[in-house]
């Protein structure tokens, strides 16, 4: 058993999709295939399934995960360890951040980031996804959260977490939304976000597929601000689901179950400083962290 299959096996079973986890582990698809195949001849058990969506994982995938992800934490904070030993982490690292810091668990990633290297200085930078995306291209941040379904082409990812968005509406309006189609829900006025943020992204892409564009009202660049109005009656839009479920048991909201938007929260820079030992630094933290229990 090697610790890259360990490691592959952590990624495909976070993107659920093996294209995407070749992409961010800069391999070919089938070396990832190969490197599954031959961790589950090692173990005896089949990891994954495959399912409409991607790929599922198996009990004994789920069952060995937390295994797998704290030898990968280990090997990552050894390597960490090794470098700090060859001179203290000093220096600025400007970091993306967008939506929730809750969410997003920037507390605990700058808390673990700077008990490891107390020289280093952090600027937290709050933006939206897509201008956190530009600033990293132009070099103006050095690594940030980005919200897509696919990493870009131009900056390395590493995915941290899967993301879910529903369709929420007004309470009031259960009865309409619960007979509502495709074309009745793009009919109804919608909430619309800022064009660099990833809802406005999924929503685009979400009523493309079904050759429809929703009628939008008016437009709000918070989620906090976005619940308000949907629970005020404006109208609809999409809501990262734990926070639509929240609103929705306090009888504020009603969810439409026609679909949810699927996207992932990813960790960006540019390739060009993959071994950046700040950058390094920020990613080793944000692997702990994220494997972590939530």
């Amino acid at each position: 058993m090697e610790l890259y299959q360990l490691r592959t096996f952590v990624t495909v079973l976070r993107l659920r999709h093996l294209t995407r986890a070749a992409e961010q582990l800069h391999l070919s698809q089938p070396a990832v295939s190969h490197q599954i195949k031959a961790l589950e001849e090692e173990l005896g058990a089949r990891l994954f399934e495959r399912v409409s969506s991607g790929l599922q994982p198996t009990p004994a995938g789920r069952e060995f995960l937390p295994l797998a992800e704290r030898v990968v934490a280990a090997a990552d904070e050894l390597l960490a360890h090794a470098r700090n030993r060859r001179g203290a982490l000093s220096g600025l690292v400007r970091l993306g951040t967008i939506i929730d810091p809750a969410f997003t668990r920037l507390g605990e990633l700058l808390r673990l980031l700077l008990e490891r290297h107390p020289l280093l200085q952090v600027e937290a930078r709050q933006s939206i996804s897509g201008l956190v995306l530009d600033a990293v291209r132009r070099g103006e941040m050095d690594i940030g959260y980005y919200l897509s379904p696919a990493p870009e082409a131009e900056v390395a990812a590493v995915a941290l977490a899967p993301v879910r968005y529903a369709v929420t509406a007004p309470a009031a309006w259960r009865e309409k939304i619960a007979a509502a189609d495709w074309r009745g829900i793009a009919a109804l006025p919608w909430i619309g976000t800022a064009p660099a943020t990833s809802q406005t992204r999924l929503t685009r892409e979400m009523f493309a597929t079904q050759g429809l564009q929703p009628s939008q009202v008016i437009q709000a660049d918070h989620e906090r601000s976005m619940r308000s109005l949907v629970a005020a009656g404006v109208g609809l839009c999409l809501i990262r689901e734990e926070l639509a479920r929240e609103a929705e048991a306090a009888g504020e909201v009603v969810i439409w179950p026609g679909h949810v938007a699927r996207t992932t929260l990813w960790l960006i820079h540019l390739p060009a400083r993959t071994d950046d030992p700040s950058i390094a630094a920020v990613l080793t933290a944000a692997r702990k962290v994220w494997m972590a229990p939530a």
